[in-house]
């Protein structure tokens, strides 16, 4: 065991209990330098440690939520390319209907001009016949002349409408707005 009191250089001391047994502590400052000089660089290195782990724990969870917000965008990326490529499927589907629409709806007007042209001529040549009976003055002949004139008549005026319908379709002719006279039509339908 040492003499404490021959030390010349500035020491401090600690009881410590251990089980039964009371040990003392003897604390020299290193290199004679009082112990108090230096005792803040180990609190400073400490701060200093402390501050750069927080700093990377806060860069960490940035990049953290960074990764998940790239993430994100990845998904709703893929999503938006999935509906946009489906988008594009259906305007290309919708534009090939409409082809064979407008394709059939072509042919159909043609069909229906062709079939009004050719039922216009059997009608006109019973026309002729007509008009050959109502010189007969058979009271008989001469009212199945005028209801059939009068059916021919109503048939001529169906074609024509077919026709111009068809026409209108076919885009060779121009619809426009006019009053009409509804005493006018309801009689020919009376008729």
């Amino acid at each position: 065991m040492h003499d404490l009191s021959t030390l010349t250089v500035p020491y401090w001391t600690r009881y410590f209990d251990v089980g039964n047994r009371i040990w003392l502590g003897v604390f020299i400052s290193e290199n004679g330098h009082d112990h108090k000089s230096k005792t803040w660089l180990p609190y400073f290195g400490l701060f200093l440690g402390l501050l750069i782990t927080s700093l990377l724990a806060i860069y960490l969870f940035i990049a953290l939520l960074r990764g998940k917000q790239i993430h994100t965008l990845e998904h709703q990326l893929d999503d938006s390319e999935l509906l946009l490529t489906n988008q594009r499927t259906a305007l290309n589907k919708q534009s090939q209907l409409s082809e064979i629409f407008k394709s059939e709806s072509v042919e159909k007007t043609r069909f229906l001009h062709a079939l009004a042209h050719d039922l216009r001529q059997p009608l006109s040549t019973l026309g002729l016949y007509l008009a050959q009976v109502h010189f007969d003055k058979n009271d008989k002949n001469k009212r199945i002349f005028d209801k059939t004139k009068l059916t021919l008549k109503s048939l001529n005026h169906m074609f024509e409408s077919m026709l111009e319908m068809t026409r209108h379709e076919a885009g060779t002719i121009r619809s426009e707005k006019m009053d009409i006279d509804l005493r006018i039509l309801f009689q020919s339908l009376q008729e």
